[in-house]
């Protein structure tokens, strides 16, 4: 019996990683700022406007402009100042420091790519690469960063340029996500989709959709 599907493609921070959300939960209390406050400035609009965060991972606007805004927006909404350090990426590294690599998953992925082809599809930004060093001994055939293709999840265009670039059709890929609606993107799409809860459930997924990757003697994930 041939193979259901030819792809395996991945979300990187929260799917690859550990918690985003967590390592945002870690900087805001080690700056005092109350919970929650962080992701509400991070992922705010004006009425009729999208998130700044769109414009960042889209390449728009640059990682200096965001944190801008961001910071003055936490300001707004708690009262607390956070320090503007000149260099950016002290808050970028602060904000991520508690992001580590799920290497269950990864070990994963590394096999699933032995037999299938694989990708990582993830809204970034331009200015952060240092993720990219973290995945790197996993194999990944393509890897797409929002910021650099103009494009977003769940943007029905990046999820087909990732299966143009892998050579196969959506319907013959799997596509993985912590996500909501970066999940409903790729199930609009074609893509059958696994909205990621916990290390162990995906993997028991991956194992049937993929078993030639997980075959006894194929290694140990």
């Amino acid at each position: 019996m041939s193979d259901r599907y030819d792809a395996a493609i991945f979300d990187f921070g929260g799917v690859l990683t550990t918690s985003v959300r967590g390592s945002f939960a870690s900087y805001e209390q080690s700056i005092g700022l109350p919970e929650g406050s962080l992701l509400k400035a991070f992922l705010h609009a004006e009425e009729g406007e999208e998130p700044h965060y769109h414009l960042l991972e889209r390449g728009e606007i640059s990682e200096v402009e965001f944190f801008g805004r961001m910071i003055e927006r936490v300001g707004k909404l708690t009262g607390v100042a956070i320090p503007v350090p000149q260099d950016p990426s002290d808050i970028r590294r602060r904000m991520f420091d508690g992001l580590q690599p799920n290497e269950e998953m990864l070990a994963a992925a590394a096999r699933i790519g032995h037999h299938y082809k694989t990708a990582i599809l993830s809204n970034n930004v331009r200015e952060w690469r240092e993720w990219r060093d973290m995945v790197a001994h996993a194999g990944f055939r393509v890897i797409i960063d929002s910021s650099e293709v103009g494009a977003r999840k769940p943007e029905p265009e990046i999820y087909r340029m990732t299966c143009e670039l892998l050579e196969v059709e959506p319907d013959r890929a799997v596509f993985v996500d912590d996500i909501p609606w970066n999940i409903e993107g790729a199930e609009q799409v074609g893509l059958t989709a696994i909205r990621f809860t916990s290390t162990d459930e995906v993997l028991d997924a991956l194992r049937g959709f993929f078993p030639r990757a997980f075959q006894r003697g194929d290694g140990d994930a």
